[in-house]
């Protein structure tokens, strides 16, 4: 039985939502209209760059992602948590980089950016390429750095491996923990047995769930992770939720608010319904208007996402640069 009775947080996820869905194209307009609303919705966060996010702009659309889009959504949502995904020791970029130049763009995107929570995660768990940011991050006192577990199946990978990794993380500098479910492949039994395991080994430990809907399972297994008392969880808004993007918002406050189950119903959170419609509209102005980079749904292309595990915020590009290239 969970002992956190808190309501649940919510981080919307601005910047993985298009990326998973439209590759990574909406304009910084929309963008920041989604950020100014979010931060009157009654989120706790809200996921601001990272990922694609800070190369797409440049290259599409001629935008600065910087001056276009994370300064402006700074000002545009001072009242949340403003989140961002780093690849741990490669930063925002694709190569390893030098302590130096990791700790200058921490301290750039901490004191200048108004970045309050750095994300930052090892494609393969590796703590030698996750140390510099924990060792950094920890000099800005308004930053907290969140580690990610990236979660994957293997014979090497059981749910204690996460556990003890949770652990060499926190002793390691981290603030906060989260299960990072790239391809949407965490099972509700497993995710209870992480969380109570790790709230029992650090309780003071925040815990948050990041998981994409490709497999069909995100519901089942965020509403198990609330009752098992995750601290936050990552939702996405009609309009640019689920496939190989996330669970909705206003889908998991309806299974919360029609639970017969109290550890889950009365953890639920403020959140003002006719906000979320208006994100909601401006998603579908981009599903529309970026249309021709989506990945139309499939079974058969579910079932081979599924089992090469591929995560969802790379599968339209990934799909996308296969048709140009290869002309299928």
């Amino acid at each position: 039985m969970s002992t956190n009775i808190k309501p649940v947080k919510f981080n919307f996820l601005l910047r993985d939502a298009q990326q998973s869905l439209i590759a990574g194209r909406e304009h910084a307009d929309t963008y920041v209209q989604k950020a100014e609303i979010a931060n009157r919705a009654g989120f706790d966060g809200v996921e601001t760059f990272g990922g694609t996010r800070n190369t797409n702009p440049a290259r599409f659309s001629g935008e600065d992602p910087f001056l276009d889009t994370l300064d402006p959504v700074s000002k545009a949502a001072p009242d949340v948590e403003r989140s961002m995904l780093m690849r741990g020791q490669s930063g925002n970029g694709m190569r390893i980089y030098s302590d130096e130049i990791i700790g200058l763009e921490i301290e750039v995107l901490a004191e200048d950016e108004a970045i309050t929570t750095i994300r930052a995660f090892d494609a393969v768990n590796n703590l030698q390429n996750l140390q510099t940011v924990f060792d950094e991050g920890n000099k800005h006192p308004t930053l907290k750095i969140q580690a990610a577990m990236s979660y994957s199946l293997s014979p090497s990978r059981d749910r204690d491996f996460y556990v003890d990794l949770a652990t060499q993380y926190i002793e390691a500098g981290a603030d906060e923990i989260c299960f990072k479910d790239m391809a949407g492949l965490l099972e509700p039994e497993d995710a209870a047995y992480m969380i109570n395991a790790i709230k029992e080994n650090h309780p003071d430990v925040p815990l948050s769930l990041h998981m994409h809907a490709t497999s069909g399972k995100s519901q089942a297994t965020i509403l198990t992770a609330i009752k098992a008392g995750i601290d936050s969880v990552d939702v996405a808004v009609d309009g640019m939720s689920d496939w190989v993007g996330h669970a909705s918002a206003q889908d998991i406050l309806y299974l919360m608010e029609t639970s017969d189950d109290p550890e889950i119903s009365d953890r639920m959170p403020e959140i003002d319904l006719g906000a979320l419609e208006e994100i909601k509209q401006l998603n579908l102005e981009s599903r529309v208007l970026y249309r021709g980079y989506e990945l139309p749904y499939d079974k058969d292309i579910q079932e081979a996402i599924i089992e090469a595990k591929m995560p969802g915020g790379m599968a339209t590009t990934f799909i996308a640069c296969i048709e140009k290239n290869f002309f299928i």
